[in-house]
């Protein structure tokens, strides 16, 4: 049992539901040039076959190509269950 990760400090275990979808707002970068900042929203869905994150058509096309905005409901009420999150670090090669 790892307190804050896997339980909380009442030893209740920490449910979270899967990631399917992520909002992007950066690509990483090709080479030795760091992550590239868009002036929009990508929708990518994590493929299983790869192991990647892959653009989502479904959504993009829903959305459209340079979506700057996005309604957001949170499955929970306090921030610390709201945006439990890990963080993914981009390095160049």
């Amino acid at each position: 049992m790892i307190v804050g990760l896997t339980h909380t400090e009442e030893g209740k275990p920490i449910v979270a539901p899967p990631a399917l979808v992520k909002l992007s707002i950066g690509e990483p970068g090709h080479g030795k040039q760091g992550p590239r900042k868009l002036d929009h929203i990508l929708f990518k869905r994590y493929d299983p076959k790869s192991g990647e994150w892959i653009q989502d058509p479904e959504l993009t096309e829903k959305f459209g190509p340079h979506c700057t905005e996005v309604e957001i409901v949170l499955l929970h009420d306090t921030p610390e269950e709201a945006f439990r999150t890990s963080y993914e670090m981009w390095a160049s090669q």
